[in-house]
């Protein structure tokens, strides 16, 4: 083809689109002009579908983001305004109302480095305006409440009465105001700002819920039971609401009346939501009087109704829960006999799917869920649990595709969010982990398995306040919960808040159960010992063990305490005082083996230990103390024996499992240690140790690509661990995969903690060697034989010694 047409041809190409481009852009802006006019005409609907064909057309409109950033704003999509005026300030940074809206969005959704981020250019752009002022008074309140600053606190909070009569409706100006007389014991002042806001805004769910708070901390029950029923007429699909009223009730001594408002409900239901309320009714009577109460109140209800399946498969359940397992699968088997597949029968065949799970039966459980997806591929119950097993086969990608489907058709399903945090976590994306197990926090409403799950997450990385933050939110939801309180108590003690750690162990002990009084006594013991010392501890102790209730669990914390405090001789003596007491107590048998143990009288504890297994029918748990015991006596052999023994007695013993893989691992018998953790991580591959050793061992004894591949998919998890054994095995995976930069930031703290450890110090320096670190390298090898015993035969060893030679050989120092 001749130059000149192929100049004309292009021409021609870049003409037609530059013309397709501007009508792109001239039908994106008539879309844009429709929808502006829809909008003024009060058409909504319609004016949504205009924006969006605007994006399709031009995503970059910026007027058209705006624009719809507002409507969403307005229609309460939050998430939706989000996103479309931070699309805006992206294309134009100083787009000061698009930043005025995300940062006040940002403030109320408590994301203060957003906030700042956004605000700060609004107040340097527009000092003087409310808008800013009320921006800059909410950053520098925020500051204030995080250094508990109360004399600033107390000024800002004036500050903001005078603003709020110049903007009443500032929500931002309310919550600061609400906050602020809060910490200054103000509670009526706050209930006054809330109740005008109300006024203007009665269907804000935030602040009915607010002011709900603060009446049930006031302990305003007739108060809040009137704002309860307010909130119910307003919120009539809110379940929470009608689920706190009953507790009201029933936490004001009326439970006949909780009764009769169940009742009533059921009674109001549609047909799709009456079997939801009748087992509202059973459980409450479960509760009150008991399951045989419960089972007459279902026969009844069975009885009198022609369609009763899903009341069969109620009683099915309640039997299941109740311990008569196989009265209730049989019954649900029955409810589900001749049905055809549909909705509820899928939601049954889940039940029985986790009910045979329950008891072990994990084949019959799987083919049930295989049914029920092969008849509804998005049953959300069915995926939940299939993604659950592939997650703990590490297929963890499949896991993720399938959760998303279950999360396209409900957004707020707190447990998919969870499980889908376990599959990221699976793949070494720890962030990503946390910050799913927040958005199920968020969507579940602060519930009470959500806030646990983050908490305990915040707290393994000593994230204190924000755990702080997590549970008490959902102690509001649930007053008086012993697992929320007792991890809250965790975080003050990892706060070193000891006051506040004192009046969550007087809230503990007004559950008043054996359980909450232990749990009490024992944060009493651990405040003492940081706040005051060892000695005051072990006083407050005595006189728990002395008095005339003492019970068993005093005792024994008296003993550990003397232990810990080196009183080995009162420790024994109440050890030996405690068993002659109950001389046939096989308990108390242990407890005094444990001292002896403690004390290394091993002779003393394994002649106690014999006896307990001999005599009465020990667990896998004393049989593991044993081997302790007989192999701090150097007993090796024995040690062989007894633990093939508690295998035979003891099969599907993971402690003795572990036990045998540690052993055949001291032997050099990487292949069958290999095995034994092949099969423990087949028993349950959630164990992040038992992950971290078979990974560990196939990484570092195999050269071959199947078992690197094999410990990689075991050991994503541990990416980015702070545990020294984790870090090594994660970092010389990375290693072998060719992935230096991962593999160094792994094995150096590993090497640096784990000084000890010629295997840690020669994966270390083997990196550093092909990071071209010649110098490091040679010294770290030198420490590899330095921390090796003399007739340690390992590869490894020998490997050091021959980069000694060749590194001294090539002029390194």
């Amino acid at each position: 083809m001749a130059f000149g047409t192929v100049t004309r041809s292009i021409l021609i190409v870049a003409v037609m689109a530059l013309a397709a481009c501007d009508t792109a852009e001239e039908r994106a802006e008539e879309h844009f002009e429709a929808a502006v006019a829809l909008l003024d005409d009060g058409d909504v609907e319609r004016a949504i579908v205009e924006f969006r064909n605007v994006f399709q057309l031009n995503p970059d409109h910026i007027e058209a983001r705006q624009a719809f950033g507002q409507l969403m704003l307005n229609e309460g999509n939050t998430s939706a305004a989000y996103t479309n005026f931070l699309r805006v300030v992206e294309q134009q940074p100083d787009n000061i109302h698009s930043r005025l809206q995300l940062a006040e969005m940002a403030i109320l959704r408590q994301n203060w480095e957003e906030a700042r981020r956004h605000g700060e250019v609004v107040i340097q752009a527009q000092a003087d305006t409310v808008e800013s002022r009320i921006l800059n008074m909410a950053l520098n309140f925020e500051r204030a409440a995080s250094e508990e600053d109360e004399p600033r606190l107390r000024e800002l909070t004036r500050e903001a009465e005078g603003l709020y009569v110049e903007d009443p409706e500032s929500e931002i100006l309310m919550r600061i105001l609400v906050e602020g007389y809060s910490r200054e014991q103000e509670p009526d002042k706050a209930l006054t700002v809330i109740d005008d806001y109300l006024e203007r805004q009665p269907l804000d769910p935030r602040m009915n819920t607010l002011k709900l708070q603060i009446l049930s901390r006031q302990d305003k029950t007739e108060e809040a039971e009137a704002h309860l029923r307010v909130m119910i007429e307003r919120f009539p699909e809110n379940e929470r609401l009608k689920e706190a009223l009953l507790r009201i009730m029933v936490a004001s001594g009326r439970p006949d009346d909780a009764e009769a408002y169940l009742r009533e409900l059921a009674a109001e239901a549609t047909d799709e939501a009456r079997s939801d309320r009748i087992l509202a009714i059973v459980t409450f009577i479960r509760q009150r009087d008991g399951v045989e109460a419960a089972i007459a109140e279902l026969d009844t209800v069975i009885a009198e109704n022609e369609d009763n399946s899903v009341f069969k498969a109620l009683k099915a359940s309640l039997l299941f829960d109740d311990g008569q397992r196989d009265e209730g699968i049989a019954l649900m088997q029955e409810a589900l006999d001749g049905q055809e597949p549909n909705d509820q029968t899928n939601r049954l065949r889940v039940s029985l799917a986790k009910m045979l799970e329950a008891t072990g039966n994990e084949t019959g459980a799987r083919a049930m869920v295989g049914e029920v997806i092969e008849a509804d591929s998005s049953n959300t119950e069915a995926l939940k649990m299939q993604a659950r097993w592939i997650i703990a086969e590490d297929r963890a990608e499949e896991a993720v595709a399938m959760l998303r489907r279950v999360l396209d058709q409900d957004p707020d399903d707190s447990e998919a969010m969870m499980l889908m945090s376990d599959a990221h976590a699976r793949n070494g994306n720890s962030e990503l982990a946390r910050d799913l197990l927040s958005l199920a926090v968020e969507a579940s409403e602060n519930g009470r398995v959500e806030s646990l799950r983050f908490a305990q997450a915040l707290l393994a990385d000593e994230s204190y306040r924000p755990a702080e933050d997590v549970l008490v939110q959902a102690l509001r939801q649930t007053p008086g919960d012993f697992a929320l309180l007792d991890l809250l108590a965790q975080v003050y003690l990892g706060m070193e808040d000891y006051s506040r750690a004192t009046g969550v162990e007087e809230a503990i002990r007004r559950i008043d159960t054996p359980r909450a009084r232990r749990a009490a006594d024992g944060l009493r013991v651990a405040i003492l010992a940081r706040r005051e010392g060892r000695d005051q501890a072990t006083a407050f102790l005595e006189d728990l063990a002395g008095g005339d209730n003492a019970s068993l669990t005093a005792r024994v914390n008296l003993l550990r305490a003397r232990l810990n405090g080196g009183d080995t001789e009162g420790a024994l003596n109440l050890a030996n005082d405690i068993l002659a007491e109950n001389p046939d107590n096989p308990v108390l048998k242990l407890i005094v083996a444990n001292t002896q143990l403690s004390l290394q009288n091993y002779p003393e504890a394994e002649a106690i230990l014999r006896d307990v297994i001999d005599n009465h029918d020990g667990n896998d748990r004393i049989w593991i103390q044993l081997l302790r015991v007989i192999g701090a006596q150097g007993k090796t052999e024995e040690v062989a024996a007894l633990t093939d023994e508690g295998l035979e007695r003891f099969p599907n013993s993971a402690r003795l499992k572990w036990a045998h893989a540690s052993r055949l691992e001291l032997l050099g018998d990487i292949d069958g240690a290999i095995a034994v953790y092949e099969d423990l991580y087949a028993q349950n591959s959630n164990t992040i140790i038992v992950a971290n050793n078979l990974a560990s061992l196939l990484a570092t004894y195999r050269d071959d690509q199947e078992s690197l591949d094999r410990a990689w998919t075991v050991a994503r998890r541990l990416r980015g661990s702070e545990v020294a054994p984790f870090q090594d095995t994660y970092g010389w995976i990375a290693f072998r995969r060719g992935d230096l930069e991962e593999a160094l930031r792994h094995l150096e703290p590993a090497a640096r903690t784990l000084s000890s450890d010629p295997i840690v110090q020669f994966h270390y320096a083997t990196a550093l060697e092909a990071a071209e670190r010649p110098s490091e390298a040679l010294e770290q090898f030198r420490r590899v034989l330095e921390v090796a015993e003399d007739d340690d035969e390992r590869t490894q060893i020998a490997d050091a010694r021959a980069a000694i030679e060749r590194l001294e050989a090539a002029g390194v120092e």
